[in-house]
């Protein structure tokens, strides 16, 4: 009686992990899939990752929840990746601007302060 205890029990233990794993990857790739359309808003260039997440949806249709779930991780880190490598571009571009800007101000600011003390001479 112990043994066939044992059996259930294991089954069910099984039964119970591989529907929480096919439920993370679920999550998973829901996650990714929101990713990318963000990616894609931004129109920043994704095909491999979107590959990739394809990928992982055809595993998960397959009933091969681990390997969909390392996809759809990965997947998910590429267009976090993208993500922040676009928006340091923008405000490294932001960055460049104004100190651009500062060095135009700083130039106006050295004339007219000569302009001032030229003035100031002829008095």
């Amino acid at each position: 009686m112990t043994i066939k205890r044992y059996f259930i029990l294991s089954s069910l233990l099984l039964l119970v992990s591989c529907a929480s794993n096919s439920a993370l990857a679920e999550a998973s790739i829901k996650g990714s899939e929101s990713l990318q359309k963000t990616t894609n808003q931004a129109s920043i260039p994704s095909k491999n990752t979107d590959q990739k997440l394809k990928e992982a949806k055809e595993l998960q249709d397959l009933d091969k929840t681990d390997e969909a779930l390392v996809l759809s991780q990965e997947a998910s880190l590429e267009y976090r990746l993208a993500l922040a490598q676009n928006e340091q571009k923008t405000l490294q571009e932001k960055h460049d601007s104004l100190k651009k800007e500062i060095a135009q101000t700083e130039e106006k600011l050295k004339k007219m302060n000569e302009k001032l003390q030229s003035l100031k001479g002829k008095k």
